[in-house]
């Protein structure tokens, strides 16, 4: 499916479950009623939401999906292709990757810090030990 025909999907099986159970559906639930995994229907729905289509609510029980605004889906261009999960997994491990890099310079400089840190104590502890 591609992205516009993917969204009318979505939005439908929100609609769908919303008047079956008689409340807000969970990503999970909606993503079974389209056949498809609960993690692409997480993706779809931040994209939804992104664009202001769907609006989610976290709850204690996961996402409940609301419709927002269905007319924005007809600004989603018709054929295309839409947004593969490995390519979202890869953008994750990415920034995932750079936060890494952070966090490891950001311990480097500590580690730096702590040894000169503690060469200006063992110099100090040296002189007073000439002193005596």
């Amino acid at each position: 499916m591609d992205q516009y025909t993917e969204a009318h999907v979505f939005v439908a099986a929100i609609r769908v479950l919303e008047h079956q159970k008689k409340q807000p559906p969970t990503v999970e639930e909606a993503s079974a009623m389209i056949s498809i995994s609960p993690e692409a229907g997480y993706a779809l729905s931040r994209r939804l939401r992104e664009k202001g289509i769907v609006r989610t609510v976290e709850g204690a029980f996961g996402w409940k999906l609301f419709v927002e605004d269905h007319l924005k889906i007809e600004g989603i261009p018709r054929g295309e292709k839409k947004h593969d999960l490995a390519e979202e997994v890869a953008q994750f491990q990415k920034k995932q990757q750079d936060k890494n890099r952070n966090v490891e310079a950001i311990q480097e400089e500590l580690a730096r810090k702590r040894n000169a840190k503690f060469a200006e104590i063992e110099a100090k502890l040296r002189k007073e030990l000439k002193k005596e």
